[in-house]
């Protein structure tokens, strides 16, 4: 099907994820390719003082420090309890098999509760479901030492996964919405950071916990982590949800190009955006560039309010939860990044599941203190990895861009996964050779070093490569592919110890070090087709786009 050409929506002809990114009229010389002064800003801000685009360096930063908070709240308050599961067992009688079985349905619900909860995101703002979500959180870890049964246990599992499904699908569009697309990378490494440094950290914290003051000690300290989070972000997390002009839109996808990648511009006339608080279309905006905005800013009691604005209807509410599904399968690209996020997620569920294991058996003889302390070297390592890797992207990007007549396409972050794809093989070899002949724990520790920094850097490309391709549509395509993700974790979860019993610890990560290898270089395809999937399914893409509330 082909959409007709309406002029008023001259983005239609424009393939997903490719812009313009670079003035090519503005000539560095040599010596000056760092600089950034040609850099066209994505998406395209307003002139109002309240868009989240326009908000200071401070303000951004204070509103990203409470979506971290967020994201390592739930990571860090549903992980306390996996380097203590013998105690558990042996407190509550729940069979030990059920308590991991439960952590494949938390993982499984993390997943299918993005269509169920992020719709209210979507209406309501970010910030109600952050402050509700996260209450639900404190709830259940307060609930966890009153648990006896099986049936609770799961029950307990399934709602924290439902209710903290927020802290993998909608933090990122947070991040998205507040900062531009050419520095997007770099903040997105902070949220794959406090997602893996509260599952690193809290093992690390419960293993002497459990030993000193059991279940309940545990479960106390954790709700206290949850409390603390909720006071900061409310005070701290302004919403970041804004009713973009219809017009300012168009301008934003005003430069698009064809399917052979040739731009062209098909801007709306400056008149044609009378009275509305929108950037002229007549030249694109670059960095740096000056701006009198407009508009009288909120306050700071104003922002601890909410449900004041309402950013879609009723109905592009209740289409958002099926959305997500359509997406993963109409559009590859969300297929390929929830793949590649849940590769990085079996790769932390194989490692933590056989962590115990080794290390609590001769010749090592670790008890849950010192286990949980193996988590300190990929916790320190995830503090680096995490920006450093975005950095690199955005800048491979924006090289890209300037090579190809100032177009970025997204496909260019992707070829930090060589990286990832000859750091897996080793670690896994190590981790399951090293384990079978009971090498020095140092050898170990590398082995958790480098899978620690894994998973770090194949979150953050996943989540900015599927953003940059996919903007205008971020929250139902996040959530699609956390479905994706979370499905195959929860899948590869009964996988685990039935593989580890049959090959064996060595064979078994000798197996999926080569499999992974094999499953990180699917990002050559991606590279090499993406553009072509993109540019194919444009106009369902455009079609979905507008018919989605503008506040996207």
């Amino acid at each position: 099907m082909t959409l007709h050409q309406d002029p008023s929506q001259p983005y239609m002809d424009a393939v997903p994820g490719s812009l313009l990114l670079v003035d090519e009229s503005i000539h560095h010389g040599d010596g000056h390719a760092s600089d950034k002064d040609d850099i066209i800003l994505s998406p395209v801000p307003s002139y109002d003082v309240n868009d989240p685009l326009n908000w200071s360096n401070l303000r951004k930063a204070k509103t990203l420090f409470a979506t971290v908070t967020y994201i390592f709240t739930c990571g860090f308050c549903c992980s306390t309890v996996f380097s203590g599961f013998q105690q558990i067992t042996d407190e509550t009688g729940i069979p030990y098999s059920t308590l991991t079985e439960g952590t494949g349905y938390l993982y499984g619900a993390y997943g299918w509760g993005g269509p169920l909860i992020m719709p209210f995101a979507l209406k309501f703002g970010h910030r109600p479901v952050y402050l509700i979500t996260i209450l639900v959180v404190f709830a259940m870890t307060i609930w966890v030492p009153w648990i006896t049964t099986s049936s609770q246990w799961i029950t307990s599992r399934v709602i924290y996964g439902l209710f903290g499904s927020p802290c993998e699908s909608l933090n990122e569009v947070t991040i998205s919405m507040i900062y531009f697309s050419h520095e997007r990378g770099y903040y997105l490494g902070f949220y794959s950071i406090a997602l893996y440094f509260g599952a690193f950290l809290a093992p690390a914290c419960s293993g002497y916990l459990f030993n000193r003051a059991g279940l309940a000690g545990v479960s106390y300290f954790t709700a206290g982590v949850a409390a603390l989070g909720f006071f900061i972000i409310f005070f701290l997390f302004e919403e970041v949800s804004y009713n973009r002009p219809a017009e300012l839109e168009r301008v934003g996808r005003a430069v698009t190009m064809d399917e052979k990648g040739r731009t062209r511009s098909n801007s709306p006339q400056k008149d044609d955006l009378a009275d509305v608080a929108v950037t002229p279309a007549a030249e694109p905006l670059r960095q740096g560039q000056d701006r009198n905005l407009v508009g009288t800013p909120h306050g700071y009691l104003y922002s601890l309010g909410f449900g004041r604005e309402v950013y879609c209807t009723n109905r592009q509410m209740f289409d958002a939860m099926w959305r997500p599904l359509y997406c993963i399968y109409k559009f590859p690209s969300v297929f390929y990044a929830g793949f590649s996020l849940g590769l990085s997620l079996i790769v932390y569920t194989l490692f933590t599941g056989t962590i115990g294991t080794v290390l609590n058996a001769a010749p090592y003889n670790f008890d849950s203190g010192k286990t949980g302390l193996v988590y300190l070297g990929p916790l320190v390592i995830a503090c680096f990895a995490g920006p450093v890797t975005g950095l690199i992207g955005d800048r491979m990007v924006i090289r890209s861009a300037r090579r190809h007549d100032g177009v970025r396409e997204p496909e260019a972050r992707l070829w930090i996964n060589t990286f990832n794809a000859f750091i897996v093989p080793p670690a896994f070899i190590l981790w399951g050779v090293g384990a079978t002949f009971h090498i020095n724990f140092a050898g170990l520790e590398i082995a958790l070093i480098g899978i620690g920094a894994f998973v770090v850097v194949q979150a953050a490309v996943s989540c900015a490569y599927l953003l940059d391709c996919y903007k205008e549509m971020a929250l139902e395509v996040m959530v699609g592919a956390v479905v994706v993700r979370n499905t195959m974790s929860f899948a590869f979860g009964y996988a685990v110890a039935p593989m580890i019993t049959n090959l064996g610890i060595q064979n078994a990560n000798l197996a999926m070090g080569f499999a992974g290898f094999g499953f990180i270089l699917t990002f050559l395809i991606v590279i090499w087709k993406g553009k072509q999937w993109r540019a194919q399914s444009k106009d369902a893409y455009w079609k979905m786009v507008a018919t989605c509330p503008i506040s996207h």
